[in-house]
C-alpha cells in the first residue's frame, strides 16, 4: 500500500517503491553448490584419488599420494579448485589442479604439484565463498525436503526382495521417497530402512520425473552402499539422497554410486569407490574418485530472507524518501 500514496512524495518514493519491489534472484537448485563436483564446509582429504569436476572446501584441501583436482576442466568458474583455509600437499604428493586455484594459504607444495591456472591467496583475495552462509541455506533446504510427504499412493516406493532393494519413482515432476530410520536390516518382503542401504539397490526413474529424492530419517551414523552394486534406471543426474541430520556417512569401496548427495552436517568417509554427481557434505577423507555427473533436477526452495544486498537498496530507498518528505515545504 506504501506505494499507492500521496503523489506530492515524489521521485524518491517511486525509487524507493522500485528498490523495494525488486525480485530476489531465484536461488540455484543447489545454491552455490551446484556447479561444483565436491562441495564442503570444513576439510576434504583425497589420497590417491582424483575429481573431475571442480571442488570447494571451506576448511583445508589435502592431498596425498598420486591426485588430480578437476581434471575435466570445468568451465564457468573463476576457480576451478578452492580451499579457504588452505591448500595442503602431504609430503609425496605429486599431481595437478586443473585451472585457477585459491586457496587461504599454500602448505608442502613442490614442483611435483602443478597448477595449470593462476594460484590466489587470502593475501590479496577476499575468500571466494561465505561457507558459513551457504551450508545455512542448504541445511534449510535439506531440512525442508525431509519434510516433504511420499509421492507414491502407497508405501515409499521401495521394496526389498531377498536383500535387493528396488526404489520405483514415476510420477511426473518432483518425487519424494522416505526411508525410515532403523539399525536392523528388514527382511524379505519387509519396509526398506535406512540400514538397507548397505546392501544391492536399483532406481528406476520414470521419463517425467524432474527430480527424485530420496530422504533418509535418522540421526547418527550411516552406511551408503556396500555389499551389493547400485543400478540407475533413468537419469542419474535427477537422483539426490537427502541425509538432513546424518552426522556420519560411511562410503563403500566397491561400490560406484550415481547419484548427488546432500548431507550438510556428515563427515563422510570413502574407500576406492566412485561417486557420479554433486557432493555436498560437512566434509570428506578417503580415496573415493569424484566424477562430475552434476545433479540438475528441480527442487522446491525453502522460503528466503532478503540478500542483505538487498536490504541495502531497500534502507537506501527509505532514506530517500525519508530525506524527500524533510525537504516538503
Amino acid at each position: 500500500m506504501l506505494c499507492r500514496s500521496p503523489h506530492s512524495w515524489g521521485l524518491s518514493l517511486l525509487i524507493f517503491c522500485g528498490l523495494a519491489a525488486i525480485p530476489l534472484p531465484a536461488a540455484s537448485y543447489l545454491y552455490a553448490a551446484g556447479p561444483y563436483n565436491v562441495f564442503v564446509q570444513n576439510n576434504f582429504s583425497l589420497t590417491n584419488s582424483d575429481t573431475t569436476g571442480a571442488v570447494a572446501a571451506g576448511g583445508t584441501i589435502t592431498v596425498t599420494g598420486g591426485f588430480s583436482l578437476a581434471s575435466g576442466n570445468p568451465t564457468g568458474l573463476t576457480y576451478s579448485v578452492i580451499a579457504g583455509t588452505q591448500f595442503q600437499a602431504s609430503p609425496g604428493a605429486s599431481g595437478t589442479v586443473t585451472g585457477n586455484l585459491y586457496a587461504g594459504t599454500l602448505a608442502g607444495m613442490t614442483p611435483s604439484d602443478t597448477v595449470t591456472g593462476a594460484t590466489t591467496t587470502l593475501a590479496t583475495t577476499p575468500e571466494p565463498i561465505d561457507f558459513a552462509n551457504q551450508f545455512s541455506q542448504l541445511g534449510a533446504l535439506s531440512t525442508s525436503l525431509a519434510g516433504t510427504a511420499d509421492t507414491v499412493a502407497s508405501g515409499n516406493g521401495c521394496t526389498n526382495s531377498y536383500g535387493n532393494i528396488s526404489c520405483t519413482a514415476n510420477a511426473t515432476g518432483l518425487n519424494v521417497i522416505n526411508i525410515p530410520f532403523s539399525a536392523t536390516q528388514s527382511g524379505n518382503g519387509g519396509t526398506v530402512t535406512s540400514a538397507d542401504l548397505a546392501r544391492n539397490l536399483t532406481f528406476n526413474i520414470g521419463a517425467g520425473a524432474t527430480a527424485v529424492v530420496i530422504n533418509v530419517a535418522g540421526v547418527g551414523a550411516f552406511s551408503l552402499g556396500g555389499a551389493g552394486g547400485w543400478t540407475v534406471n533413468g537419469d542419474p543426474q535427477k537422483l539426490l539422497f537427502n541425509f538432513s541430520k546424518a552426522t556420519a556417512i560411511a562410503l563403500a569401496s566397491n561400490t560406484g554410486y550415481f547419484t548427488s548427495l546432500l548431507a550438510p552436517a556428515a563427515a563422510v568417509t570413502g574407500g576406492g569407490g566412485q561417486f557420479n554427481g554433486t557432493f555436498i557434505a560437512s566434509s570428506f577423507s578417503g580415496s573415493t574418485e569424484f566424477h562430475n555427473l552434476l545433479f540438475n533436477g528441480t527442487l522446491p526452495q525453502p522460503a528466503s530472507t532478503p540478500e542483505p544486498a538487498t536490504f541495502a537498496m531497500m534502507g537506501g530507498g527509505a532514506l530517500l524518501l525519508l530525506a524527500a518528505r524533510r525537504a516538503r515545504p
